[in-house]
């Protein structure tokens, strides 16, 4: 893979994204990549993060590390985001601009380094766009990958997604996963979880923590559950996430917490027997990895995730937690030695260190050493 050219030290990296992503808000809830990585890259220079917010909130900024200021700018004022970003890039000397969260912003990151002095565009894929609501927009997709084609560099969450984009011919490919923060998803007692969340002590509990979505196979969890449940009623789903509209849930042995704050994940997670995840039916589903997989094995707790995407890239030496999409018996049959109390062994874990590292590399950025964890909600 190649390395993104350099020009000297690298004062200014200035990241333009929009402020709600993975179900979560950047500024309220300080979730996800867009604030964990350049919490740590902070460390080795000025890091901004300019977010369009689309509920159309006052303009609000905010400075919770030092060298990281995080600035929301309402969707009308998206003129305005503009304006700040071509003056901040332009006001130091070969700034890296980062184009992320979905395709709009690429075009907006490359319009911005190119108005700065030997300006550096980059492109941040975390998923990818062709399935975001913007592709629909007249000529977003060719406005994207002609931008793409122009980027000094190009950062994927995944492997394979990589892989793809480069047998299309684009070049200056990087790869950082997601990570998760290891200081805050740890082993917890799981009799204490459960007595913090009203959970019955005697149950055994499969969790699935995650939007719940026709368009993914959480009907194999479902389905599953209620095969265990005919052997022993004590089994029950635990379900924190949001649900899709006009879906019905199971009314038999499953409790629905609704969306939780990121700050109680850990202890839902302990207060499982095991955990789920699920993957989209279409071929989005090949370049998926859920983050809650890597939550679930720093927590220490055995899980079952769909064996497609890098998920089961990852768990190749492990298979004692990957099972089939539509095989229900199979993901029944695997569910139940964890409930039964098996002992689980775990494979690593990507952390937001890690992936912080890997970024500087990158870009040519200095390259952060292990703190204390930036201050976040989960903390």
């Amino acid at each position: 893979m190649s390395q993104i050219p350099a020009s000297g030290h690298a004062p200014l990296m200035l990241w333009l994204v929009k402020r709600r992503y993975m179900g979560q808000d950047l500024m309220d809830s300080h979730y996800g990549r867009y604030f964990e990585i350049p919490a740590r890259l902070a460390a080795g220079g000025r890091v901004a993060v300019y977010c369009l917010d689309y509920a159309n909130r006052p303009h609000r900024v905010e400075t919770p590390l030092p060298n990281l200021t995080i600035e929301s700018f309402p969707l009308r004022g998206i003129a305005n985001l503009l304006v700040q970003a071509r003056r901040l890039a332009r006001s130091h000397p070969a700034p890296i601009v980062i184009g992320g969260s979905d395709s709009p912003y690429a075009l907006f990151a490359r319009h911005v380094a190119r108005s700065a002095q030997a300006g550096r565009f980059v492109c941040d894929l975390y998923d990818d766009y062709d399935t975001f609501a913007s592709a629909r927009i007249p000529l977003m997709r060719r406005w994207f990958r002609r931008a793409v084609r122009r980027a000094d560099a190009l950062v994927f969450f995944e492997d394979l997604f990589a892989r793809q984009w480069e047998a299309a011919g684009y070049t200056g490919t990087h790869v950082v996963p997601n990570g998760i923060d290891d200081r805050v998803f740890r082993p917890l007692d799981r009799q204490q979880c459960r007595a913090k969340h009203g959970l019955p002590q005697e149950a055994r509990i499969v969790g699935h923590l995650g939007a719940v979505w026709r368009t993914k196979n959480v009907g194999d969890i479902f389905d599953a559950v209620a095969r265990l449940r005919r052997h022993d009623p004590r089994v029950m789903l635990l379900l924190a996430g949001t649900v899709e509209r006009g879906l019905e849930l199971p009314q038999d042995g499953v409790r629905h917490i609704g969306q939780v704050p990121h700050t109680l994940v850990p202890d839902l997670i302990g207060a499982c027997d095991v955990l789920t995840a699920a993957v989209r039916y279409d071929e989005a589903g090949d370049i998926s990895f859920p983050i809650k997989v890597m939550e679930y094995i720093a927590c220490r707790r055995p899980f079952l995730t769909p064996a497609r995407g890098g998920a089961a890239r990852h768990l190749a030496g492990f298979p004692e937690y990957l099972y089939t999409v539509g095989d229900v018996a199979e993901l029944a049959g695997k569910l139940q030695p964890w409930l039964a109390g098996a002992t689980p062994r775990f494979p690593p874990i990507v952390t937001w260190d890690d992936a912080a590292r890997a970024y500087a590399r990158a870009l040519d950025w200095p390259v952060p050493q292990r703190q204390d964890a930036p201050d976040s909600p989960v903390n």
